[in-house]
């Protein structure tokens, strides 16, 4: 949920602290939020996406956002990411920022920024996060909040956004871990928008996500970047107090090929057999991996997470 992707699985800083907020705050309460924001929504646009700040208000007011990157990566502050959220990804516009919220261009114009997709996007992620938060708490849709819980500790939420389909969804996945623990994964799976490029190689090129003022981000070197020897040299333990990579309780590992490129597009559609038809070019694929594979964590603000699931300026 940031301006770009140069991985196509991302969580990035953005996520990562709704993430946290998400489970420091009372979940009984983020759910009764939403599911009067799902109330009100069809009556009012602006009431509709008020949400955003509405169901995890110290997320907005207490400094959290003031590291987060805007696409010139300056940085945005609460408000410059909850518009960016709003406009970009659930399609609403405003003339001023005192103005309320109104639903973008109608059909069959785009979504915000997503290439070639109209939907409810604002909808959906709502949806998404409160049937989360229920199966977390082990409410159904018409229980209040307030009933006697099937779990009595809400299960961990974690957010991951995954980017490259011909639409939006979002996919609720609950699992268990230890005995007696549950996880709860929310994925938004989505099309990609508007100056989103995603890097042809894992690796990074550059020791800083943004660069030149890029619009699109671009692999990094910065933290929590790393890369896995097949076999190592020595055992890989990271940084001096780093986890071995294979202990971190959060990583992500990208497993592709050391890069990706276009083959060279064969021209074979003139008349070579003298016969007056000419011959269609043969399929080919879009991009050939060369390389690797390789084993790349990504760097917090190029989409990864940290070792310890913090974020730090």
């Amino acid at each position: 949920m940031t301006d770009g992707m140069p991985y196509h699985l991302e969580k990035g800083p953005t996520l990562g602290l709704i993430e946290s907020y998400l489970n420091r705050a009372d979940k009984r309460e983020v759910l009764r939020n939403l599911r009067l924001a799902e109330a009100t929504a069809a009556a009012d646009a602006d009431a509709s996406a008020a949400w955003v700040k509405d169901v995890l208000p110290d997320l907005w007011v207490d400094g959290a956002f003031a590291k987060v990157p805007d696409a010139t990566g300056v940085e945005a502050g609460a408000e410059s990411v909850r518009a960016h959220i709003i406009e970009d990804w659930f399609g609403y516009s405003r003339p001023t920022e005192a103005a309320p919220w109104e639903l973008g261009p109608p059909s069959p114009a785009p979504t915000g920024r997503w290439v070639g997709y109209r939907g409810d996007v604002n909808q959906i992620v709502r949806r998404a996060l409160r049937w989360g938060l229920e199966v977390s708490l082990g409410l159904m849709p018409d229980q209040d909040p307030q009933d006697p819980p099937a779990h009595p500790d809400p299960a961990t939420i974690e957010l991951f956004w995954v980017c490259g389909i011909h639409w939006f969804e979002a996919w609720v996945v609950q699992r268990t871990t230890t005995p007696g623990g549950r996880l709860v994964s929310i994925i938004f799976v989505t099309p990609p928008h508007k100056g989103a490029t995603v890097a042809t190689s894992p690796i990074a090129v550059s020791a800083t996500t943004r660069v030149n003022n890029l619009r699109e981000p671009v692999p990094s070197t910065e933290d929590y970047y790393e890369v896995i020897a097949f076999p190592p040299a020595v055992t890989a333990a990271g940084p001096p107090g780093w986890p071995r990579p294979v202990d971190r309780p959060f990583a992500t590992w990208v497993v592709t090929h050391e890069r990706h490129q276009q083959p060279a597009q064969l021209k074979n559609n003139a008349d070579t057999a003298g016969v007056g038809i000419a011959i269609a070019p043969p399929i080919l694929a879009d991009y050939e991996g060369i390389g690797g594979p390789v084993v790349v964590s990504p760097s917090v603000p190029a989409g990864g997470v940290s070792y310890d699931g913090w974020i730090r300026p």
